[in-house]
């Protein structure tokens, strides 16, 4: 892999997103990678390099520590706001809860190149796996439990986002606060929807938005 470090510190100190999925170092991986058949990702186990590294510009020969280096820099830049991919938790944008450093997947960007970045680290992770190669990612555990086909939780919700667990209990429990049926609809002004993990407004069901939540379906 030929990849540019400097490219990649430029851009992402233009504070945009690599949306297209060319400036980062991740994404120079993404391009010349992506499109190897899956059985070249399918390496031996007592695999120690799966490719090649050399840095551009910077005279670096691998002898094992640029390629370290490369999956050190995925995951930074995955990590930050430079990369479509992940992003940080509610919890950690609003100061509040657990998992404050952690990062989700981001449901906002789900063009086909958004998807093919995705399945490309999907694909680094299963090389991690077999290779025993360390990949610093820091995800919150509500995604593991989702990769591994496990049926999420409130706790695993309250592990990302904080407040609308809160919110959730606070109007499942109203009566505690001695809110009545009758009194219901002049102290919650709620629709079936709810902010993603991006803050956009998602509907829970079909029309959500025009559905008041009131005493009988809260």
């Amino acid at each position: 892999l030929k990849l540019s470090r400097s490219r990649a510190a430029k851009f992402a100190a233009a504070g945009e997103v690599d949306h297209q999925g060319r400036s980062m170092v991740f994404s120079q991986a993404f391009r010349q990678m992506d499109g190897m058949p899956a059985t070249r990702y399918r390496v031996p186990e007592s695999t120690e390099k799966v490719y090649n590294v050399i840095f551009m510009g910077e005279r670096s020969h691998d002898a094992g520590g640029p390629y370290r280096e490369s999956w050190s820099q995925y995951a930074a830049e995955l990590e930050s706001s430079s990369l479509p991919c992940l992003i940080r938790t509610p919890n950690g944008r609003h100061a509040v809860g657990f998992n404050r450093d952690r990062w989700v997947l981001h449901p906002g960007n789900t063009s086909e190149l958004h998807l093919r970045l995705l399945g490309f680290l999907g694909k680094l992770m299963g090389i991690a796996i077999r290779t025993k190669q360390y990949m610093a990612l820091n995800l919150a555990p509500l995604m593991w439990e989702l990769i591994g086909g496990e049926e999420p939780t409130v706790a695993s919700l309250r592990g990302i986002d904080e407040m609308v667990v809160r919110s959730m209990d606070k109007i499942i429990q109203i009566e505690n606060e001695g809110v009545t049926e009758e009194m219901f609809e002049y102290v919650v002004f709620e629709t079936f929807t709810t902010l993603s993990t991006d803050d956009r407004a998602v509907e829970l069901i079909p029309q959500g938005a025009d559905c008041p939540v009131n005493f009988k379906n809260r």
